[in-house]
């Protein structure tokens, strides 16, 4: 497996948890997505475990990409991220399983040794996403409905990837634009 983490101590200290492990082997590490990616095209591992930034979709879309290129790769996020809409975008990309970090080592250690195609973790009180999905569209429907016209502006900005800041820009400008039309009319 290959690990990445842009955080040295817990790259070296799961790689040391991991090697203890007699079925398990780390044959690589990186520091950031880009590596991540590289030593997935050259190695081929059976699972790359990573954390992505949310903040900006770059990231996510690489996960995307990595699936597309090496199908073979199970991966299996390991963050910190406990909301929704991170989720929601880290299922969309692809990856096989959701860890928070602060999950008891098993939960990773079954994800990793998971025969299946997929693995869903998460402490949150969330649907399942994918191909565990279980709400039927017309409650997702419902879901959209009640959402706010801000809160669905930036849902989609973060599916489409946009930063925090990209997307806090697009709104005061329909704001800005709102105005003006409600000045003038």
């Amino acid at each position: 497996m290959v690990l990445a983490d842009d955080q040295t101590i817990l790259r070296h200290g799961l790689r040391a948890i991991l090697d203890a492990e007699p079925d398990l082997e780390v044959i690589g590490e990186a520091s950031n997505m880009q590596d991540a990616m590289a030593l997935s095209r050259r190695l081929l591992p059976d699972v790359l475990i990573t954390d992505v930034a949310f903040s900006n979709g770059i990231e996510v879309q690489a996960l995307s990409q990595l699936r597309r290129e090496c199908a073979g790769v199970r991966v299996l996020l390991l963050t910190g991220h406990s909301c929704q809409e991170c989720m929601h975008a880290a299922m969309t990309a692809g990856v096989h399983g959701y860890i928070l970090k602060h999950s008891p080592f098993e939960v990773l250690l079954g994800a990793i040794r998971s025969e299946g195609s997929e693995y869903e973790h998460s402490e949150l009180p969330l649907p399942a996403i994918g191909k565990h999905e279980r709400s039927t569209s017309q409650s997702a429907r419902a879901q959209i409905a009640e959402m706010t016209a801000r809160e669905r502006q930036v849902l989609i900005g973060i599916a489409l990837g946009y930063s925090n800041k990209r997307i806090a820009g697009e709104s005061r400008a329909q704001c800005q634009d709102h105005r003006k039309t409600s000045i003038q009319g």
